[in-house]
């Protein structure tokens, strides 16, 4: 590939593959292959693009062309194969809407699954060439800008071979344009770079994706961690320095580089000083436990799209399992059970699973208090008007198997799109009710929320109206928390616009508070959550900014001034108010978080923080990130440390001891928006930091029966001194759902003082006697004191643990 001549303030372009590291081969020799060119002709799988923005640059009329409007989706992307119909799958016995609502997006127009746009594209590509050729002229230039959109298509449809060979044909034509539009030469400016991408991804899909090696799915992946099949990378080191002798400002190719760099084992040292992103920009916080992928070896680590998480007991034998979902609509949610020997089931069928296709997110509750977890399953998120799919109650029937009751609930209709639901009592009559936060339409069109009031007979009702909380704009994040302290749950709601924080009245409706206190910020936001980051017994809220571009992250990685949305970190001030102190705690950095949640990793009795990272882009490969929590004050950046900096795009999060050793595992939902981007899921066992732990089950009688809401506080004596720690008894945030039974870390304690829970829609708290250390207790709301019980602690290989 021609390059750009070397400006001679510059140092001359550095050639990785021809170039030796002192200890090291060149590149291409390591790989086996010197002759780079050839190699980026034969991609191994699944690649994508960012190919929206470089074809508007290209100037093709695309949404025109494809019948789309800028509004109706997120920009399209690559993949991995898509999940066979229920037709392919011979899967008869799913429920038939959610089947049918498969086969209309997978045939139809759908912008990132929907085969159409390949035909259309297709059929204007072979009217292009039937007409006669004319040297660069008006037909080769047509005909070069379908090219490329035909082949970013086809990346997305996981084509591959046709995609590469439209990519260079459509290169060669636009190359020979004897007058290009400026749109076309700055598209084509921009195609090193999205090209790429795609190769990164190629690298990904080949290395982590198909191996069985998850240290290479890490930016920090130690000496283990080098790809085997480095051609990818390789190809995208050529690219992407083509791009950055052209562009040197240009951050986004500088941050690929490294990355490229990192795969092949020639990070930092091999990689040019100039183009170098130290390491220290990604956490310098040592202090946490390096927690470790054992999802593939336990088999719950399936290769899907986006979706939720949760880590919970759904089949009532006292051990944690997994539950997943992919938005992706052929696709079945999946129940990994756990068998208490180390080993998990795939019970996904036996659960009754089969038919419940797609889903954006997912949580537990109990909406008819009968003791056994059932699940509630989101779909439509992003989608705009193709997004109008009905969401699923699953009624659990016992033992873990899961009955469809949505329509008979009340629940299927009106379908708008949705990802955001929670949980609470709001009422006070002894019953969970459920807010769901729905999204847009096309265009400026906008979808109320419905808050469903329980009836206490399995049916609800919309009470969104009469409450005061439609919200009537698009809602990314909900979550239910009593942040003034009077008993009763409020909401805050996330949106991308001025959130909403909606104070329960306790008469059945709601005010917005969010205007006055000064809440209505990022402006574009995600994942939210309450909770009591500082043990003061007052519930704090996080809300994730989202919105940033590649080089917008990158800047702020390196300490550039930036346009990019940052987070919000409230802290409650105890006076019905909140104060902004998100600098002052060290959260003020760009990340693009999705899924998030929060757990405390370390056991000291201070929460974490864990942001699932990206956007549909595939240039947009960044860590996940983990914040620890350094008592209450600040948090400092502990990705390195950690082993959780997690490269494929980060979405459902779920905490939860799932070995019963006593510290907080972590289960995460990987893939991206198209099928190009699906990654396998990851389960990262915690080895433990030494502190003492708690494990609580509440059980409610007049309240709710997995007493979500609860607060919990247990007062102890650490290093001679009196502290308390605090918990919330909820699934922590709105992307990805913790375990209901509370894991609390309690540090250095050297005995518990005092126990004390203030059950829903009670006026305070109640105290209990204190207990042990290091035990599992199980406390009824109107027992008189804790009970302890056993838990086997597991070993995660197959083998029992030794109790």
């Amino acid at each position: 590939m021609p390059r750009a001549s070397t400006p001679p303030d510059q140092d001359p372009p550095h050639d990785p593959a021809q170039a030796a590291h002192p200890r090291r081969p060149g590149l291409a020799a390591r790989a086996g292959n010197p002759r780079r060119p050839q190699a980026r002709r034969h991609p191994p799988r699944a690649f994508a693009g960012g190919g929206i923005a470089l074809l508007a640059l290209l100037g093709i009329g695309l949404w025109l062309l494809l019948g789309r409007s800028p509004g109706a989706g997120i920009p399209s992307q690559p993949s991995e194969p898509l999940a066979p119909t229920p037709a392919e799958a011979g899967v008869g016995n799913g429920d038939s809407d959610l089947a049918a609502l498969c086969q209309d997006l997978r045939a139809g127009r759908h912008p990132e699954l929907g085969r159409q746009p390949l035909r259309d594209l297709e059929a204007r590509y072979a009217e292009l060439q039937a007409l006669p050729a004319d040297a660069g002229g008006p037909r080769d230039l047509e005909l070069g800008q379908v090219a490329l959109a035909l082949a970013e298509e086809m990346v997305s449809q996981d084509q591959l071979p046709g995609a590469f060979a439209h990519f260079d044909e459509g290169r060669a034509l636009l190359a020979r344009v004897t007058q290009p539009p400026e749109s076309v030469r700055r598209g084509l400016a921009e195609l090193d770079y999205r090209e790429a991408a795609a190769w990164l991804r190629a690298g990904e899909t080949a290395n982590c994706n198909a191996g069985d090696n998850p240290q290479v799915c890490l930016l920090f992946r130690g000496p283990d961690g080098v790809y085997v099949d480095q051609a990818p990378s390789l190809a995208a080191i050529e690219l992407l320095q083509a791009d950055l002798d052209r562009r040197p400002e240009h951050l986004g190719a500088r941050w690929l580089l490294n990355l490229a760099y990192i795969t092949l084992g020639l990070y930092p040292e091999g990689l040019p000083e100039r183009w170098l992103i130290p390491a220290e920009a990604f956490g310098t916080d040592s202090s946490v436990p390096r927690m470790v992928d054992v999802g593939r070896q336990l088999g719950v680590a399936p290769t899907t799209l986006l979706g939720g998480a949760v880590m919970d007991d759904l089949d009532g034998d006292g051990l944690l399992d997994l539950f997943t979902t992919s938005y992706e609509p052929c696709s079945p949610a999946r129940f990994f059970r756990n068998l208490g020997d180390g080993r998990f089931e795939d019970r996904s069928t036996a659960a009754g699973l089969e038919g419940q296709l797609g889903g954006f997110n997912v949580q537990q509750t109990d909406f008819d208090n009968d003791g056994d977890l059932d699940l509630y399953i989101t779909r439509g998120a992003w989608q705009h008007n193709l997004g109008q799919q009905r969401n699923s109650l699953l009624r659990n029937e016992g033992e873990g198997f899961f009955r469809d009751v949505t329509q008979a609930a009340g629940l299927a209709s009106p379908a708008y799109p949705t990802q955001a639901s929670a949980w609470a009592d709001y009422d006070g009559d002894g019953d969970l009710d459920l807010f769901v936060g729905n999204e847009a339409g096309d265009g400026t069109r906008t979808f109320p929320s419905q808050l469903f009031r329980n009836q206490g007979d399995g049916s609800f009702v919309d009470v969104a109206a009469e409450a005061g909380v439609r919200n009537d704009q698009m809602a990314k994040g909900v979550t239910w928390g009593d942040y003034d302290n009077d008993g009763d749950p409020d909401l805050f709601v996330s949106n991308i616009g001025p959130n909403r924080l909606y104070q329960n009245q306790g008469d059945g409706s709601f005010v917005d508070r969010a205007p006055e206190l000064g809440l209505l910020q990022p402006g574009r936001s995600f994942a939210t959550w309450f909770w009591d980051y500082d043990n003061d017994g007052w519930l704090d809220l996080y809300v994730a900014g989202y919105q940033a571009s590649v080089d917008e992250v990158v800047a702020d990685y390196l300490g550039r001034p930036n346009e990019g949305l940052r987070p919000k970190l409230y802290h409650n001030d105890g006076r019905g108010g909140f104060e902004d102190v998100t600098l002052a705690a060290g959260l003020h950095q760009v990340r693009l978080p999705m899924g998030a949640n929060f757990g405390d990793v370390d056991n000291d009795g201070w929460p974490d923080i864990y942001l699932g990272t990206g956007e549909p882009d595939l240039a947009a490969v960044f860590p996940n990130v983990l914040y620890h929590n350094q008592g209450g004050e600040r948090f400092a950046d502990a990705t390195a440390a950690s082993g959780l900096g997690h490269l494929p795009k980060g979405h459902g999060v779920a905490f939860g001891d799932i070995d019963n050793d006593g510290d907080q595992d972590l289960y995460l939902q990987a893939g991206g928006f198209v099928p190009g981007d699906a990654s396998p899921n990851a389960l990262f066992e915690n080895p433990g930091a030494g502190g003492h732990w708690l494990t609580l089950r509440l059980v409610g009688r007049r309240v709710n029966r997995p007493a979500i809401m609860a607060r919990i506080r247990v007062d102890l004596v650490e290093a001679g001194a009196p502290r308390s720690v605090q918990a919330l008894v909820s699934s922590g945030g709105s992307f990805g759902a913790n375990s209901l039974q509370q894991e609390i870390g309690l540090g250095q304690a050297e005995r518990i003082t005092g126990l004390a829970v203030w059950w829903p829609g009670a006026s305070g708290w109640q105290d209990y006697p204190p207990i042990a250390l290091d035990r599992s207790y199980r406390l009824e709301e109107e027992a008189a004191a804790a009970e302890p019980f056993e838990r086997p602690r597991l070993v995660l290989d197959g083998s029992p643990g030794d109790g």
